[in-house]
């Protein structure tokens, strides 16, 4: 927190601002894994997730927090993008492990929609500073036995 001159009183007030990233980079991911059958349709599945970065693409702006009615004289608003067409600390590869579990609905015998829930968790860094990206996906489709 800093501080600001109030042109109407000439006393100082509080100044945050916070800093935005949207990542919208491409990732191209490749799962190894193995399915466990728990019971007849139901499985778990544990698999070593490796991505590469495909492209550089994100938005970063800066945002006031504090005052609420302070706009940045620039534009007018309290968001300011920054124009930044580089962050050199984004990692090209990242590896997790991913944990699912799973529902087939056999309907022949090449032929089985699925569900699927999966917790990937990444325990390295995407960029510095500790910013890691955790998700959970959830799978509809159909496996066909060749």
């Amino acid at each position: 927190i800093s501080n600001i001159r109030d042109t109407a009183t000439g006393g100082l007030l509080p100044f945050q601002e916070k800093h935005n990233i949207k990542l919208k980079s491409l990732f191209l991911n490749l799962s190894l894994g193995v399915d466990y059958s728990l019971l007849r349709n139901v499985y778990a599945n544990v698999a070593l997730n490796i991505s590469y970065r495909l492209n550089n693409s994100f938005d970063i702006s800066k945002s006031i927090i504090i005052p609420n009615d302070y706009v940045y004289p620039s534009n007018n608003s309290n968001s300011i993008s920054l124009n930044i067409d580089k962050l050199n600390s984004l990692k090209t590869f990242n590896l997790g492990i991913s944990l699912g579990l799973g529902a087939n609905f056999p309907i022949s015998k090449y032929l089985n929609p699925f569900i699927e829930v999966n917790y990937h968790y990444n325990p390295f860094d995407i960029i510095d500073n500790n910013w890691t990206i955790n998700y959970l996906t959830f799978i509809v489709g159909f496996k066909y036995r060749i």
